[in-house]
C-alpha cells in the first residue's frame, strides 16, 4: 500500500508541474532522500531543490506524506503508520528505477512513462489526463 501511495504521489507531482523530465524527478528524490536520510537519524533537515520542476514534485510529495501522517494520528493506535525508514527505503526504490529506466537524454521522460503506466487508473481518477506526445516521424 505504501509503495502504490508514494509512487502515485511522486507522479501526481509529475503531472501538475507539466514539462518536467526525468531529471527534474531524479532531482525531487535526491532531495527528498537526503531530507528522509535526516529525519531517519533524528535531524530535521530539509533540501529544497533549486530546480522549479523537481522543487514542485518535492513539496508535492511532502504535502501529502504529511496529510497522511495527520490521518494517522488522528485514526488512533492501530493504525498503519509511515515510519521514514519505510518512507525513505520507499524513495530509494524509486531512485533506482529512474537510474534504470533514464536512457540519458536531457529531455527524456522514459522513466515519467513507465510510472505512468503503473499509474494509469489514478490518473483518469483524477481528471487530469495528459496529453498524449506528438508524433515523433520525420518526412
Amino acid at each position: 500500500m505504501a509503495l502504490f501511495f508514494l509512487g502515485s504521489v511522486v507522479f501526481e507531482g509529475v503531472i501538475e508541474s507539466a514539462g518536467a523530465t526525468d531529471y527534474d524527478a531524479r532531482e525531487a528524490l535526491e532531495a527528498l532522500i537526503r531530507t528522509y536520510k535526516a529525519a531517519d537519524s533524528g535531524f530535521y533537515y530539509e533540501t529544497m531543490p533549486v530546480n522549479p520542476f523537481a522543487s514542485a514534485i518535492f513539496q508535492k510529495v511532502q504535502t501529502r506524506v504529511s496529510e497522511i501522517r495527520k490521518l494517522d494520528r488522528e485514526s488512533g493506535p492501530g493504525a498503519l503508520k509511515m515510519r521514514d525508514s519505510v518512507i525513505l527505503g520507499l524513495l530509494i526504490f524509486f531512485q533506482r528505477l529512474e537510474y534504470t529506466h533514464n536512457n540519458g537524454r536531457k529531455r527524456s521522460r522514459a522513466y515519467l512513462d513507465v510510472l505512468r503506466t503503473f499509474y494509469v487508473e489514478q490518473i483518469t481518477q483524477m481528471g487530469n489526463t495528459p496529453e498524449p506526445d506528438a508524433p515523433r516521424i520525420i518526412l
